[in-house]
């Protein structure tokens, strides 16, 4: 469902308009929105389905990512009557609190009763740390509430499941009429972005290896057996003959009947990882060293890597993060789209344990594949319509979109 909404109120001088929403039974999150041509409005796309949502507008610093609106380890402990569960979780869940552990029937006091609470294994709050929290409950007063934040023991503990959990235990100690209880239940933490993917191991060197990759395709794309990449290799080296006959002795001796093409890439890879200069940007001089008076090569060469460079590239490290995020839940139909077969797909299932790190899998390895580097300088547009005919979501849809020139 679209909807139009004014947003003229908003007077910025920096930062970005951000608009989050939800409706009941889900968390805050940050809505899709277009800037409309024609009025001083913006367009939002609403989930289906609902007809009742809460909004709000924000604005907020330029490098702020959508997971940095909230803090999702808030946590509000809170004594109720029985009959008063159902009216109290609604109020929750209506001011952003509703994702907790599993309701248990045991947990019960009755008036007068206090119930000791602590957290253990890789959560514990903050200002008490391991030390007990002392609730008291009494039938004819107003029930007390403990609002707190719950800290994460280890970053790296848990570092295959997709949330942190630890206990919350429990204890109401004997008195004059009840027996003493005792149990406990787990509590989930979402994981931050950054913990999810902490150590995944990204193929190195990307924007060399894509450069090499597009430039021995564009010289023997006409000619699989094209040796003007010769030319090349002389620039390389600045015209040093005896460097030029060491690189090509030694990355035939890995491939002695190797394609013109396929040589073309190891000798820049060659070159890259062994004689360039570790002061010098390998990018910018492999890009130098490419000409070729039959087309644009240069401007060719820099508008294809522009996408792959650190930082803002749509295809570098930081922003394959982000996409894998977005589209976690469906990367299985992403990957089919974009070439992968079933064993492919497998394969990166069982190499990776969470959605996030395998849709991260898949695209590290694709950005590199023959199929993209061959798109050439289309490769963000052809993505793009690969994104929507998988009918990937508006998020991964719009993270897209801003990087298409």
């Amino acid at each position: 469902m679209l909807i139009i909404t004014n947003l003229t109120d908003f007077e910025k001088k920096e930062g970005t308009i951000r608009v989050v929403s939800k409706f009941s039974g889900k968390s805050w999150e940050v809505v899709p929105t277009e800037a409309s041509a024609e009025h001083q409005a913006r367009i939002l796309k609403l989930p289906s389905g609902n007809d009742n949502y809460q909004f709000l507008g924000l604005v907020v610093p330029d490098n702020i990512s959508n997971e940095d609106h909230s803090n999702p380890h808030e946590v509000i402990i809170e004594c109720a009557k029985s009959e008063n569960v159902e009216n109290t979780l609604q109020h929750l869940d209506s001011i952003g609190y509703n994702d907790g552990p599993a309701e248990s029937a045991e947990f019960g006091v009755v008036d007068g009763e206090e119930i000791e609470i602590k957290f253990e294994s890789n959560l514990y709050l903050k200002r008490l740390k391991r030390s007990l929290l002392k609730i008291k409950f009494y039938k004819h007063l107003q029930s007390n509430r403990y609002s707190e934040y719950l800290e994460v023991v280890s970053n790296v503990d848990q570092g295959a499941d997709i949330n942190y959990h630890g206990y919350l235990q429990y204890s109401v100690p004997p008195g004059r009429l009840s027996l003493p209880r005792t149990g406990s239940l787990v509590v989930y933490v979402p994981k931050p972005m950054e913990d999810m993917v902490r150590n995944f191991p990204y193929t190195l060197d990307v924007p060399v290896k894509a450069l090499a990759k597009f430039i021995a395709w564009q010289l023997t794309c006409t000619n699989f057996n094209s040796t003007k990449w010769v030319k090349l290799g002389g620039y390389l080296t600045g015209c040093d003959t005896h460097l030029y006959h060491h690189i090509c002795k030694t990355i035939d001796k890995k491939s002695t009947t190797a394609p013109q093409r396929e040589r073309c890439e190891h000798y820049i890879l060659y070159w890259a990882n062994h004689h360039a200069s570790t002061e010098s940007d390998k990018v910018e001089k492999i890009i130098k060293s490419h000409h070729d008076p039959n087309m644009e090569s240069d401007s060719d060469a820099h508008q294809f890597i522009k996408p792959y460079l650190p930082g803002k590239g749509i295809f570098s490290n930081d922003s394959l993060e982000k996409m894998a995020f977005a589209i976690a839940g469906e990367w299985e139909s992403m990957a089919k789209k974009l070439g992968f077969t079933n064993d492919e797909i497998n394969e990166i299932k069982n190499n990776q344990p969470l959605a996030v790190r395998q849709t991260l899998r898949m695209l590290d390895v694709w950005r590199l594949s023959d199929s993209a580097i061959q798109k050439g300088t289309d490769l963000v547009k052809n993505f793009l319509e690969t994104a929507k005919s998988a009918q990937c979501g508006a998020k991964l849809l719009t993270i897209i979109s801003r990087n298409i020139n």
